[in-house]
């Protein structure tokens, strides 16, 4: 019964969250919209009619979910890849200590008492970001270079910042 009401609550507080971003997106397009409906008298001689209004306050609408929905996506890829950052981490900070040369994911899953599946984002982490790091031999396993890595074990832990699109 508890969890029931702890998962309601979590998806009101999501819920919210949605609808203060839709409404904050709303706002400022409308305002947008209404100033530049608001020079057409000015232009021209002709009345813009009702349904115009009622129009672009449903387009403004649309776009307001749309700038919503391209938010919350942003930050999911931001905490996706944090996430895999630490997994990276976890990853590399075992490859300093026992230094295997040629490896695979399963066997360092096991060793480090790990999910099989973040190791496998972490490794491939470093071998996007890092190349030459690590480097993904197929059937063969992983190939760990210990001399390409100095640099991440000299103060460089964090990885870049993901590029702005």
């Amino acid at each position: 019964m508890c969890q029931n009401a702890r998962l309601r609550r979590r998806s009101m507080v999501k819920i919210k969250c949605l609808v203060r971003s839709v409404v904050r997106h709303w706002w400022i397009w409308m305002g947008i919209a209404l100033y530049l409906l608001s020079l057409a008298p000015a232009i021209t001689t002709h009345t813009i009619p009702r349904q115009a209004y009622w129009f672009v306050a449903l387009a403004c609408v649309v776009i307001a979910f749309c700038k919503a929905w391209s938010d919350q996506y942003d930050r999911a890829e931001l905490l996706q890849r944090e996430l895999e950052e630490m997994y990276a981490d976890i990853v590399l900070d075992w490859l300093k200590e026992k230094m295997p040369r040629i490896f695979t994911t399963a066997h360092v899953a096991e060793k480090m008492n790990y999910p099989e599946y973040k190791v496998t984002k972490g490794l491939k982490m470093l071998e996007k970001e890092f190349p030459g790091v690590v480097k993904d031999n197929g059937a063969a396993g992983w190939f760990y270079d210990p001399v390409a890595s100095i640099s991440l074990f000299c103060g460089l832990r964090r990885l870049p910042p993901p590029p702005k699109a």
